[in-house]
């Protein structure tokens, strides 16, 4: 069963958006991906009750972090989450690599999770 959505509140923090002037096709898929997976799992595995969304266009990079205050898990457990099926950070962390950027996880247990990723080559506005 899935907790109720409306309990769910989201902060955005997307006017770095703004200051880019052109992104890479593969690239914009990555972030859709990576925001659009990062509050599907707040929402139905961490129970967070806040998600914040932050965007940040540094020296032609973009920096996107997402941080909950949900339950949190032990890092080391990613790859057992990879073995039954949850895919998102594999499929995010290899594509981040594959676009020359990276990807980060924090969390421990009930201090919530905050995912990063970078995006080097976005060309941001001056």
């Amino acid at each position: 069963m899935h907790p109720v959505a409306t309990r769910l509140r989201h902060t955005l923090q997307l006017s770095a958006l703004d200051d880019i002037k052109e992104v890479d096709p593969s690239a914009g898929m990555l972030v859709y991906r990576f925001v659009r997976g990062a509050i599907a799992n707040a929402y139905e595995h961490a129970g967070a009750d806040i998600v914040r969304v932050e965007a940040e266009c540094q020296g032609g990079e973009l920096l996107l972090q997402v941080t909950d205050d949900g339950q949190g898990f032990d890092v080391t457990h990613v790859d057992r989450f990879i073995q039954e099926g949850h895919y998102f950070f594999h499929d995010i962390k290899i594509r981040a690599v594959q676009l020359g950027g990276t990807f980060s996880v924090a969390s421990a247990r009930g201090k919530g999770t905050t995912l990063k990723l970078r995006v080097p080559f976005v060309q941001c506005r001056a």
